[in-house]
């Protein structure tokens, strides 16, 4: 009867909890978990909590159970009277088991803390863009609309430049523009790069890396990025001029 009432009242308070951390779950990790949305408390996973409740109830309470069975109660008492204290071996497992405990609660509690820490200190880090009101529309979601490529032909630039100026056009929109990759996201390329005049190329020689991300001239001004040094983007950096790059303070 005692397992069972706290079986029973430790299912229900999971399944008070875990509303409200479905929520959280869900506006946490919308975009990394495919059909989160869909994901709901029903009657199934009630009778899953219910059924694995009685699991832990019945193998919580099989051994005292199968002891109380097979020990003859005459030879308990006889024990008892014989030695009221209890054997050395018990209670050295006992206090084993204590230690134990004590030693993996208190590692728990110490990687919460230093997660708790990280995390803080992750939220307060500079990102070097201004996340604050900012939509991201992925342009390979939208429905019966093929996905815009910056580098494919005029006609889909032209696409490209009609559909920000549409999106400038709507009430509170301050600033819009596109890119092939968000930082921090999927779809980033890079390639190798080598300094003339500081690094030796040789072929089939492993580079360093760097990210590279066509843009829209309004990229830096919708992101928040401030400029270090030369200029921006403009529209007149366009696939009929010359090349331009602009490059980050690391790999400067």
């Amino acid at each position: 009867m005692e397992s069972l009432i706290l079986a029973t009242a430790g299912c229900a308070l999971a399944l008070v909890i875990a509303q409200p951390a479905l929520h959280l779950l869900t506006v946490m990790a919308q975009d990394q978990i495919p059909r989160l949305a869909d994901v709901r408390l029903n009657r199934d996973v009630l009778l899953f909590s219910f059924l694995m409740s009685m699991a832990t109830m019945l193998i919580a309470a099989l051994l005292p159970v199968w002891r109380s069975v097979t020990v003859s109660p005459a030879a308990v008492l006889k024990s008892e009277q014989a030695s009221s204290s209890e054997s050395r071996k018990s209670r050295q497992l006992r206090d084993a088991l204590i230690v134990g405990e004590v030693a993996l609660t208190l590692t728990l509690c110490v990687a919460s803390v230093l997660l708790a820490r990280q995390m803080i200190a992750q939220s307060r880090q500079d990102l070097g863009f201004v996340p604050d009101n900012l939509l991201i529309l992925d342009t390979h979601a939208v429905a019966a609309e093929p996905a815009i490529d910056f580098e494919s032909s005029p006609a889909s630039l032209a696409t490209l430049r009609s559909t920000l100026d549409t999106i400038a056009k709507v009430p509170g929109v301050k600033s819009v523009a596109a890119d092939s990759g968000v930082p921090m996201g999927s779809g980033t390329a890079d390639v190798g790069y080598a300094v003339r005049g500081r690094m030796e190329f040789k072929p089939g020689q492993p580079l360093p890396d760097a990210d590279i991300q066509p843009i829209t001239p309004t990229y830096f001004q919708t992101m928040g990025i401030p400029l270090l040094h030369g200029r921006m983007l403009t529209e007149q950096d366009n696939e009929n001029s010359a090349m331009v790059l602009v490059v980050s303070r690391e790999l400067a």
